[in-house]
C-alpha cells in the first residue's frame, strides 16, 4: 500500500498494515451483513405496519356493518310489532263480530269483514 521505507542503515522499516486492513476490510462486511439484515426488518415491519392498516380498516367496517345490521334488525323488530299489534287488534274486532254473530242470522266472518274493510264483495261470495 505504501511505497517501501529504509532506515539510514538501509534496511527495510515499512510498516506492515495488513492485520489493519483486515480488520477494517472484515468490519466492513459485517457492517454490509448488517445493514442487509436491517433492511430486510425494515421491509417485514413495513409489510406488518400495512397489514396492522388493513386490519384497523376491516374492524371499522366490521363495525360500521354491525351497526347498519343492528339499525336493520331494529327496524324490521319494529315492523314485527307493528304487524303483531295489527294482528292482535283485527283478531280482536274478529272475535267482537263473531260474538255479535249469535245475535244474528244473516252475519257471516266473510261478511263482517265486508262490513268492517268497507268492501263490496260479489254477491255470490256474501251467500256462501
Amino acid at each position: 500500500m505504501t511505497s517501501p521505507v529504509a532506515n539510514t542503515r538501509g534496511d527495510d522499516v515499512t510498516p506492515d498494515y495488513s492485520k489493519g486492513i483486515a480488520h477494517v476490510r472484515l468490519t466492513l462486511d459485517e457492517l454490509r451483513e448488517r445493514k442487509l439484515r436491517t433492511d430486510e426488518l425494515c421491509d417485514v415491519r413495513r409489510i406488518k405496519l400495512q397489514q396492522l392498516l388493513q386490519l384497523k380498516q376491516s374492524e371499522r367496517d366490521a363495525e360500521q356493518v354491525e351497526i347498519t345490521l343492528d339499525s336493520t334488525v331494529m327496524a324490521q323488530y319494529k315492523c314485527g310489532l307493528n304487524c303483531i299489534s295489527l294482528f292482535v287488534s283485527l283478531r280482536c274486532t274478529e272475535d267482537y263480530f263473531l260474538n255479535e254473530s249469535s245475535n244474528s242470522f244473516s252475519w257471516s266472518p266473510r261478511s263482517g269483514w265486508q262490513s268492517l274493510l268497507g268492501l263490496q264483495l260479489p254477491s255470490e261470495l256474501v251467500n256462501e
